[in-house]
């Protein structure tokens, strides 16, 4: 790691680690938070500008998503109405299992490993972000 990268990567651990503190979040809960915003985001069909939208800025959400900043109460509150969950159910352990339950999310991604070249693979995430974006 470079000099620059170690010193962002210190800086966004520390503000990661203020804000869990300010929400009384434990490290744990915090995963759980990113993972959970991702996997219900999907499971609604929401777009991270429509998460955002009226809440906070996109790249604010993105980062909730990354893991890299934890929302603010509020912030919080707001996207659990949005998915139609508690805000303890955001920060529970997130259920995977659920997800793979379609089949077409499965076999989706079943293809997807499936692919030999890594330039295949990138091929379709761009093909369905194209789609997606319309």
């Amino acid at each position: 790691m470079t000099n620059n990268n170690t010193q962002n990567h210190l800086t966004q651990n520390h503000l990661t680690q203020n804000h869990m503190a300010e929400n009384h979040l434990t490290e744990k809960e915090a995963g759980h938070l990113a993972d959970n915003l991702w996997l219900y985001r999907l499971r609604y069909r929401k777009t991270r500008e429509a998460m955002a939208k009226g809440i906070c800025a996109f790249d604010d959400y993105r980062d909730y998503e990354y893991g890299t900043l934890v929302p603010p109460p509020e912030r919080l509150a707001q996207f659990a109405e949005r998915l139609h969950v508690s805000v303890a159910t955001l920060s529970d352990p997130p259920d995977y299992a659920r997800l793979l339950k379609n089949y077409r999310i499965r076999k989706v991604t079943e293809l997807y490993c499936l692919l030999p070249k890594k330039r295949q693979r990138n091929a379709i995430l761009n093909l369905l972000r194209d789609l997606v974006t319309g």
